[in-house]
């Protein structure tokens, strides 16, 4: 699919997002949270995305993993290429996207039992779909698939987000689980 089609996309699905209330986001986030994450993560170490603006939020989810045992790891901007990661804990700082980033850890993205990616659409065959900067699809790309003994990598999403197909290019990293605030869908890539 072309460029264009994905850029599309993205302006129409952002811009939906735009349209939800405070109220319909935290109540998202808390159903997002309220998942059976024991049984969906079985490792103890879990990267996930520090969420901002009109994405499914991760600020609950983060402190049920916690509550879990886990270790959640967050990504660190580190250029225009690259991310690193630090322990989900203070101290903060903001990046130049506005998005709250930890200190650096010495985490490396394969230790993961799971990877928790930010998405703004996706279909029921793994593809997904990010805002363009290519920063996940980077971090993948020389990470096992799940079904290799990599970690298992989710999408969180809005319902409605679950599309019936979505343009993809090569480089475009594979997921294996859609978690919506209704549903938790197993992808069949």
């Amino acid at each position: 699919m072309s460029a264009q089609a994905k850029q599309n996309l993205r302006v129409e699905i952002q811009a939906q997002r735009a349209k939800m209330a405070d109220s319909e986001l935290l109540r998202a986030d808390l159903n997002i949270a309220n998942k059976d994450w024991a049984n969906l993560i079985s490792g103890e170490k879990v990267a996930c995305y520090s969420s901002w603006g009109a994405e499914p939020g991760t600020s609950q989810l983060r402190r049920k993993l916690l509550e879990l045992g886990k270790q959640v790891f967050l990504p660190i901007i580190n250029s225009d290429t690259q991310m690193l990661w630090g322990l989900d804990q203070p101290p903060y700082s903001v990046n130049r996207f506005g998005i709250s980033e930890p200190e650096v850890s010495n985490f490396e993205l394969t230790s993961a039992a799971a990877i928790i990616l930010p998405a703004l659409c996706a279909d029921e065959s793994g593809i997904r779909l990010g805002r363009g900067a290519g920063y996940f699809d980077r971090a993948l790309a020389d990470i096992p698939s799940y079904q290799f003994g990599g970690p298992i990598r989710i999408a969180l999403l809005f319902d409605e987000e679950v599309l019936p197909s979505v343009p993809s290019d090569e480089h475009d990293e594979l997921v294996d689980l859609v978690v919506t605030p209704t549903r938790t869908i197993r992808c069949k890539n």
